[in-house]
């Protein structure tokens, strides 16, 4: 007779026993209580080895959540201090323990004690990049973001501008950090950023500001608002981002900071609705893009005078009525001076003094060995610069409100430094010197006779 195939079932997983389960749960338990033994064994063997950190301290560094939990109860300060006057949340901060920092703050744990070096639970936990930590701290209203170090009363965000922290500058500014504020020196957050050269700050503030006030701000307003939160703050010498960057040699903060136009500002509110970060990313478009400029005619002519200047690159500012070129030619910096004069700069500009750019390079003398035998000798660099403003049109006839010319300066000179100069391939300015090397009785002058 025919036989029907048999049918393939799949096979069938063997389930445990209840005895093998209720063993396996107690092999679990067994083993962690063997783990919580050693780690607490380990726990004393680090406080025989640590005598000047207390209990709590040292459980808050190792996230022992129990221990920690017994101590409070047992009485013990959650806000006391070690040897370093630091807080168990100081400890909880740094290392990244999220648990231990929450379990200390529902104590009522004061998260804006300093330290012996002027750090806050925040600042430690930034320093770190533990956000989450950082997360929980600003989760309850005591934790000031503002809070000062007290060393050089910096913010959390003069520090992450300082070290060129882009995650920690956005994550601070989107929890209220103050943009402004002004640190002991009197400089806002910024300038830190300026003087170590972080341009990928100043875009992050940019990104950061953008994606705050998307969709509530035209034009007119959101130029203003880069204008006044970012270009145009002011530090104790009342310098702008710019001037500090020509005043430091910062050639690649200075080039960004510089192409920062109307343009630029406008493609933010052109295309509000994408990705401010992916529109930051790339190079800033210039004035001259016809796809960007078609419709700022009209933007540029409602603009105030104010907004006006902080697109000249000749702008004049603080006590001395200084310009970027004025400074980088102060602090011989070739290239800034270089890159300016391509933007346009006005090589003759003059401060509140009546110096040029010029005066500066010659005024400002080269720091020489003190057993050089003419330490104010001028150097081949130093020559160099006086010879790029002079090839961009730097006038030797103009008078500062003393009355001293910048031919007057250059006769000043050494008859050594006259020479250097005579290899310049300067001709109108090596037939000056060639004429004035001798005096109108036609004998040679004399060594103090250089000097005026």
């Amino acid at each position: 007779p025919h036989r029907t195939p048999r049918s393939i079932s799949s096979p069938t997983r063997k389930q445990p026993k209840v005895d093998e389960l209720e063993q396996q749960q107690q092999q679990q338990q067994q083993a962690a209580a063997e783990s919580e033994e050693k780690t607490l064994e380990d726990f004393m063997s680090t406080i025989r080895d640590q005598k000047k950190i207390p209990l709590l301290h040292q459980a808050a560094s190792r996230n022992m959540i129990k221990i920690m939990a017994n101590l409070i109860k047992g009485g013990v300060n959650v806000d006391s201090l070690d040897y370093l006057r630091s807080t168990p949340l100081h400890w909880a901060a740094s290392k990244g323990h999220c648990t231990a920092a929450q379990l200390l703050i529902a104590h009522k744990s004061n998260p804006n004690i300093r330290d012996r070096y002027g750090y806050t639970p925040l600042h430690l936990a930034l320093r770190a990049r533990h956000f989450d930590v950082a997360e929980t701290l600003l989760l309850f209203r005591s934790t000031n973001v503002n809070i000062t170090r007290s060393a050089d009363g910096g913010t959390a965000l003069h520090m992450a501008c300082e070290s060129g922290e882009r995650d920690t500058v956005q994550f601070l500014l989107n929890h209220g950090a103050i943009l402004n504020f002004r640190d002991a020196r009197e400089d806002p957050p910024l300038f830190r950023a300026v003087d170590n050269n972080h341009t990928k700050i100043v875009k992050a503030v940019l990104e950061s500001l953008a994606s705050t006030n998307a969709g509530r701000l035209n034009t007119q307003q959101w130029v203003s608002m880069i204008y006044n939160k970012v270009l145009n703050i002011r530090d104790r010498e009342d310098f702008t981002l710019v001037h500090r960057a020509a005043k430091r040699g910062q050639i690649k903060m200075l080039e960004y900071l510089l192409g920062i136009d109307v343009a630029y500002a406008k493609s933010f509110i052109d295309t509000v609705e994408t990705d401010f970060r992916t529109i930051l990313s790339v190079t800033p478009p210039t004035s001259t893009d016809d796809s960007l400029s078609t419709s700022t005619d009209t933007f540029e002519d409602d603009m105030d005078d104010d907004c006006r200047l902080l697109f000249d690159v000749d702008l004049r500012v603080g006590e001395q009525q200084l310009s970027p070129l004025h400074l980088a030619a102060m602090n011989r910096h070739i290239g800034i001076v270089r890159f300016l004069l391509k933007q346009d700069a006005n090589v003759n500009s003059q401060d509140r003094a009546g110096n040029t750019p010029l005066h500066y390079a010659l005024l400002t003398k080269p720091t020489r060995p003190t057993n050089d035998d003419d330490p104010d000798r001028l150097t081949e660099s130093h020559i160099r610069l006086i010879e790029i403003l002079f090839d961009a049109g730097a006038s030797l006839s103009i008078k500062n409100s003393d009355g001293i010319t910048c031919k007057k300066l250059l006769l000043r000179e050494t008859i050594p430094d006259l020479r250097m100069l005579a290899k310049s391939n300067v001709v109108s300015l090596t037939a000056l010197i060639r004429d004035d090397e001798q005096d109108h009785r036609g004998r040679r002058r004399t060594h103090s006779e250089w000097r005026w």
